[in-house]
């Protein structure tokens, strides 16, 4: 029995190197790994904690304050995704030697995943078949840059269009729900 491994990004995204990508578009929109921007509000907030002078303000504020400089020390940033007018560019890496182009054209439906354990992620579906996640705390940058090109691919705006095309009568759906419910 051959056991059968799961393809890499790198493998996914058929990811080249960074400088064999023909880039053609105006960069909109670049996107990594780690949202600076919470942390240091969540430092802030840490801050105007010692304000309360009481032994729990001080605890609680010298706890965010911890939490914020680890995330901005330890945790490491790399670049995600870059946003262009025609495409996308993934990173397969952290170091961002390699990459994949992906037009807009082949993206079927894209949509942002966030998940209870804390673990964002951008999802794409491809025209070849491919599911692609990319994880990222950014995901409300790419949601704004991505919404700007192609909104229609987006996975709620699809569903809301299937709803749309179908024949919603009230009046008829009550019979037929009342006509189940008498058969019994």
């Amino acid at each position: 029995m051959s056991e059968q491994k799961n393809p890499s990004l790198e493998e996914k995204i058929k990811a080249t190197d960074i400088n064999e990508l023909n880039i053609t578009g105006n960069l909109v929109k670049n996107i990594f790994f780690k949202n600076n921007t919470s942390a240091y509000v969540i430092m802030v907030c840490g801050i105007l904690l010692f304000l309360l002078r009481s032994i729990w303000g001080y605890l609680l504020g010298a706890f965010a304050i911890g939490i914020a400089l680890f995330v901005l020390l330890k945790v490491k940033d790399y670049k995600v995704m870059d946003i262009y007018d025609d495409s996308i560019v993934l990173y397969a890496d952290e170091e961002a030697a390699k990459a994949a182009k992906i037009p807009y054209d082949d993206i079927i439906e894209w949509t942002i995943q966030n998940n209870a354990s804390g673990v964002d992620a951008v999802m794409l579906k491809l025209k070849s078949g491919e599911v692609i996640y990319k994880n990222t705390f950014q995901v409300g940058k790419c949601y704004d840059a991505l919404m700007k090109f192609i909104s229609a691919k987006e996975s709620r705006v699809i569903q809301m269009e299937k709803n749309r095309q179908k024949n919603f009568n009230f009046r008829e759906n009550v019979k037929k729900w009342f006509n189940k419910l008498t058969k019994k």
